[in-house]
C-alpha cells in the first residue's frame, strides 16, 4: 500500500509494471506520472540512528514512492494505463478518442486514432505485437503495435465498452 502525491486531480488508473519497480498512474489531468520505491536505510536495525529507524518504519509501513517522470500528450482525461511485458513500453487511452504508446523517458511512440467517443480500456496481448482497446464508441479495436494500424474492430456491443481483458495465452479477448 502507497501513497502517491503530487496528483491533481482524481486519479483515475494505476498500473505496476509487470518487473514490479515502476508505477504508473494517469486520470483527470491528462498526465501519467511514473513513481519508483525510494529504498530505506540500510543495515542492521540496531545500527542505524534514531531518524534511520524511523524512516525504515515509515517506508515499510506504507511504502514512499517518488516522481520520477511526467508524461504528457492526451488532451483530455488518461482513463487507462497499462504496461507492455518487459517493462519498458506504456500504453495509456484517453477521452480525446485516442490510444498511445510511450517509451519510459516520454517519447510517444504511437498515437493510434479510430475510435469515435471515450477509450476507456486497453491492453497489451502477452507477446507485445498488439494492443486491444475499448471505448464508448462500441467497438473494441485491434492495433498491431508495429505499424500502429488497426487489424480488426470487434462489433456487436450494444452499450459501451468500460473494460477489456486478454487471456494469458492470447487467444480471448
Amino acid at each position: 500500500l502507497a501513497l502517491l502525491p503530487d496528483q491533481e486531480g482524481p486519479v483515475f488508473c494505476a498500473s505496476v509494471s509487470p518487473d514490479g519497480k515502476i508505477i504508473a498512474s494517469a486520470g483527470y489531468d491528462s498526465t501519467i506520472r511514473l513513481w519508483v520505491q525510494v529504498p530505506g536505510p540500510a543495515g542492521p536495525l540496531e545500527e542505524l540512528t534514531k531518524d534511520e529507524r524511523y524512516r525504515r518504519t515509515m517506508l515499510e509501513g506504507q511504502g514512499q514512492w517518488d516522481l520520477v517522470r511526467e508524461i504528457k500528450g492526451h488532451t483530455n482525461i488518461i482513463n487507462c494505463v497499462c504496461w507492455n511485458s518487459q517493462s519498458n513500453i506504456i500504453a495509456s487511452c484517453s477521452n480525446d478518442n485516442t490510444v498511445r504508446t510511450w517509451r519510459l523517458d516520454g517519447t510517444c511512440t504511437a498515437v493510434l486514432k479510430g475510435h469515435k467517443d471515450d477509450v476507456r480500456s486497453c491492453m497489451f496481448t502477452p507477446d507485445d505485437k498488439y494492443l486491444i482497446s475499448g471505448s464508448w464508441d462500441r467497438h473494441v479495436r485491434i492495433w498491431r503495435l508495429i505499424d500502429g494500424k488497426c487489424v480488426q474492430t470487434l462489433l456487436g456491443h450494444k452499450n459501451y465498452v468500460w473494460c477489456i481483458d486478454v487471456s494469458q495465452d492470447g487467444d480471448y479477448i
